[in-house]
């Protein structure tokens, strides 16, 4: 992964179902890929046009515990289904 992004990938590249290398890192539970990914700038936002979920809610639906936090903690704003059933 690494050599890809300093290739020039697009980390926030999407497959055909909206989800991200982000999202799938983070379902599968592999945290030196997900803190890679965050590190260049993946949008943790980024929501799966399929379940309308974000990395963080692929964590927690696989209860990966141990990828929770340091997506949680990141200083962008986590959006959530509810921020879009209200606005």
């Amino acid at each position: 992964m690494a050599t890809l992004i300093k290739a020039g990938a697009d980390v926030n590249q999407t497959l055909a179902e909206g989800s991200t290398s982000l999202h799938i890192a983070a379902q599968c539970g592999h945290k030196d890929i997900v803190d890679l990914l965050i590190a260049a700038h993946a949008n943790i936002n980024q929501l799966c046009s399929i379940d309308g979920w974000t990395p963080l809610f692929n964590a927690a639906f696989s209860d990966v515990l141990k990828l929770q936090q340091p997506l949680y903690q990141q200083e962008q704003t986590l959006v959530t289904l509810l921020s879009y059933v209200i606005s």
